[in-house]
C-alpha cells in the first residue's frame, strides 16, 4: 500500500496505522516533518522498516536541501512518484 501523507504536524498515531511493508510519499508541508533534528526525528526512527520518500519539488519550494533530512528518507521527483502509484494498487491519502 502507498501512503500519501500531506499535512504537518503528522499525527504519530497515523503512522502506527502503517504496515512494515507499506511505501510512505511526504508531500507538500509534510516534507518539515522530516528534518534531521526536528522533534519528528525520533518517529521517523521508527520508521527504518518501511520505505520513506519525499517530493524534491516540494522541499525546493520550502527550501530544504536533501541533505538536511533525516538519514533512511529518499528523495524522488514526480515521475517516481508516478511509478509508485503504478506499484502499488492501493493509495492512501493522508491530508
Amino acid at each position: 500500500m502507498l501512503h500519501l501523507v500531506f499535512h504537518t504536524p503528522i499525527d504519530t498515531n497515523l503512522l502506527e496505522r502503517i504496515g512494515s511493508e507499506d511505501t510512505i510519499v511526504f508531500m507538500d508541508n509534510a516534507v518539515l516533518s522530516l528534518l534531521k533534528h526536528s522533534t519528528f526525528s525520533k518517529v521517523l526512527a521508527n520508521l527504518t522498516h518501511h520505505s520513506c520518500y519525499a517530493l524534491l519539488e516540494d522541499l525546493q519550494i520550502r527550501g530544504i536541501n536533501p541533505e538536511e533530512l533525516s538519514a533512511h528518507i529518499q528523495v524522488i521527483n514526480y515521475t517516481q512518484l508516478v511509478e509508485l502509484t503504478v506499484a502499488n494498487s492501493v493509495i492512501q491519502s493522508w491530508s
